[in-house]
């Protein structure tokens, strides 16, 4: 037997990237794209079972159209069974009732489907303490537990996977980070965050999909199934080591990998002894069109010549001077140091970048 897992979908979330309206109202109209596409694949795949854990929808008030567009596709599909946990951005969502979908509350809730296997869940709300003592599992069934938490920081969404240990879990299908991860609990059972289905920034960068769970007599298994649409790519690269602008432009088309489909940031670095601004004009216009989104975060830095200041009579002169006579200060500090000072001179940003 096959069981779907994610979690974390967000309907009408915002994307977090400077795009134009009608580009972010494609990617806010792909999720609910991608959510079809997952309940296609169910059905190609003979799969009768998705685990939704927690955060379907980005609010507790979403819109109408979105919850419309839920609760209408789980009528459609009437040969899958959804068991829906709410998470903490859905947790005061008035769910609908239907055949096939089953929700769970405060306390603990089961439900047993084929093949001996029982699907267990709870929604966090200030019962962290009670919940583990009142969970009971029997141990001569196969247990899949349904949460929406966090088993990394505490917090009022923490779960203490150690109070989970020796519970008879076989599969914990945890919500809340939006990355694929897999461990175990002890010797009998894994915990699984499936990830998002779609990527909302240069934050999620990681492939997005789902868990595919496979249950037999003896155990349960889970692969990721990689299922975004796009991709959110950050790509950092160091020009310290060219001359011109030109050559540095160069080497980082060479690196890429254009897709029409992907959003790319890319990171330029390093100290260079040409106009920093010249490598991002010159990818500006060969980039155009080559992906959906594109963007040039430049934190290049003009090399600064210590030895053609040391000797200059004038104020600038004599702080270069003073610092790199400091023997506290080791000399890559003292470069940050004095560039922090030019930049302020010529009325440019500060960033300290010497910690």
């Amino acid at each position: 037997m096959k069981l779907i897992h994610c979690a974390d979908i967000h309907l009408s979330s915002k994307i977090n990237a400077h795009l134009t309206l009608e580009q972010s109202k494609l990617l806010r109209d792909e999720i609910k794209l991608s959510f079809n596409k997952l309940l296609a694949y169910a059905t190609t795949n003979n799969i009768h079972y998705i685990l939704l854990s927690g955060d379907v929808f980005d609010s507790d008030k979403p819109f109408k159209k979105d919850k419309d567009f839920f609760y209408e596709a789980i009528k459609y599909h009437q040969n899958i069974t959804f068991f829906y946990l709410r998470g903490n951005h859905d947790d005061d969502l008035n769910q609908q009732e239907l055949p096939n979908l089953k929700c769970f509350g405060n306390e603990w809730k089961s439900y047993e489907i084929e093949d001996n296997v029982v699907i267990t869940g709870i929604e966090l709300n200030n019962n962290q303490e009670s919940l583990y003592a009142s969970l009971n599992l029997d141990k001569n069934k196969i247990n899949i537990v349904m949460l929406h938490g966090d088993i990394f920081s505490t917090g009022k969404d923490y779960i203490d996977l150690k109070k989970l240990s020796g519970k008879n879990i076989d599969y914990l299908a945890l919500g809340h980070k939006h990355t694929y991860q897999q461990g175990k609990i002890d010797s009998r059972g894994v915990y699984v965050y499936p990830g998002c289905l779609e990527g909302r920034g240069f934050d999620e960068t990681d492939e997005k999909g789902f868990a595919l769970i496979t249950v037999n007599s003896l155990m349960v298994n889970a692969s990721f199934v990689p299922f975004s649409l796009r991709k959110w790519l950050i790509e950092e690269f160091s020009l310290s080591d060219f001359h011109d602008a030109y050559e540095a432009s160069r080497m980082v088309i060479s690196k890429l990998k254009f897709n029409k489909n992907n959003l790319l940031r890319i990171v330029l670095k390093g100290e260079v002894d040409f106009d920093k601004d010249a490598v991002p004009a010159l990818l500006n216009n060969e980039l155009k069109g080559e992906y959906f989104y594109f963007e040039i975060i430049n934190q290049c830095q003009e090399k600064i010549d210590l030895l053609a200041y040391k000797n200059e009579l004038s104020l600038r002169g004599e702080f270069v001077r003073e610092v790199i006579a400091d023997q506290t200060i080791n000399d890559e500090d003292k470069k940050q140091i004095i560039m922090m000072a030019f930049k302020a001179l010529n009325n440019q940003e500060v960033v300290d970048e010497t910690d």
